[in-house]
């Protein structure tokens, strides 16, 4: 099984997360691609990577946004791991340089991305949306992204589990494994 995990702003390919899901999903294949920085240009991006037949796609705030749109759009099982459900609205803060995570790598977080960002919005709204094939890992103490959200706009999502303690950045990311081990058995 192919795996496709998409990092969040300011993280990267060989994020913490996709290091877990590795070294604990030995039998399939979780592929981690550093995305680029335009939130358009990565939708093309993980576009292209369809072509490897992901089983699954999964990733974290923003990159939970990613995978939300390939849930909905292209009708590809995802996981959503405390995903910017609206991630113009706290994603303005961040324009300008920044850091990436697990490198030296420097990027620019641009003021036109909002409207990327609002543009990919758009489209999953206006795509009809298999519920079922949509599931979520909710911290409730999530500082940066209201919880509560998701199950008002996905309430017959396959799966909605909430993890207490944990925050945006999900500490102790092992607990969600057996989600994925149930999801994955699923498929």
């Amino acid at each position: 099984m192919k795996i496709i995990y998409l990092h969040g702003f300011c993280s990267s390919g060989q994020s913490f997360k996709a290091r877990v899901l590795r070294e604990n999903l030995p039998r399939h294949e979780i592929i981690s691609p550093d995305l680029p920085d335009a939130p358009l240009d990565a939708i093309r991006f993980i576009e292209d990577m369809l072509s490897i037949g992901p089983d699954l796609i999964t990733g974290s705030s923003l990159g939970g946004f990613y995978s939300l749109y390939f849930g909905i759009v292209h009708k590809i099982p995802a996981v959503m791991i405390n995903p910017a459900l609206d991630p113009w609205e706290k994603l303005s803060y961040a324009i300008g340089m920044h850091k990436r995570l697990y490198s030296d790598n420097l990027f620019e977080f641009r003021m036109e991305y909002m409207d990327q960002l609002k543009e990919i919005d758009r489209r999953i709204n206006e795509s009809t949306c298999d519920q079922n094939l949509l599931h979520f890992l909710l911290a409730t103490d999530d500082a940066l992204f209201d919880h509560n959200k998701v199950p008002q706009r996905y309430p017959e999502a396959a799966t909605i589990e909430f993890f207490d303690g944990v925050a945006h950045d999900f500490i102790g990311f092992e607990k969600t494994l057996p989600y994925y081990q149930n999801i994955v058995k699923s498929l």
